[in-house]
């Protein structure tokens, strides 16, 4: 009798593991969403905090307005997504410059611009509240098993 109960325990077991086993690329993308979240806000703080030295407010505004977050990407077994520049800026001549462009100039620096390292310094100084709000996530995630 006891070694029926037991097999009915696993049994019981396998079954929650195989349908957790199903979402487990959902939870993986859920919690990869609110990491990512969480660094475009950081990254969208260091550029508001710029100082007026290293960019006017136009260009702070153009910055902001072009953050942008990609879709997730499943590649490879891993889950990923990215926080981007999205499209032009047009400088004082008229010309067209990608944000992205004026943004690692800003982050890195270049022969007459100092560098800000704002992205650098948004990425490592939210790393735990990353890892925090991947692991909240995931843990909710598997708490409700499936129930929303």
């Amino acid at each position: 009798m006891m070694a029926r109960f037991i097999g009915e325990c696993v049994q019981d077991a396998i079954a929650e593991l195989d349908e957790m086993s199903g979402r487990m690329l959902d939870i993986c993308k859920m919690a990869v969403y609110s990491g990512a979240h969480v660094e475009f806000e950081a990254i969208k703080q260091q550029i508001s905090a710029l100082d007026d030295s290293a960019i006017n407010q136009h260009g702070r505004a153009e910055l902001l307005a072009g953050l942008s977050s990609s879709k997730i990407k499943v590649e490879g077994g891993g889950v990923s997504a990215a926080i981007t520049m999205a499209g032009y800026f047009t400088d004082h001549t008229g010309r067209l410059v990608p944000r992205a462009l004026i943004a690692h100039a800003l982050n890195k620096g270049t022969s007459t611009m100092q560098a800000t390292h704002m992205i650098d310094k948004a990425v490592r100084n939210c790393r735990s509240d990353v890892e925090k709000a991947m692991k909240e996530r995931t843990e909710k995630e598997i708490s409700s098993n499936g129930k929303r």
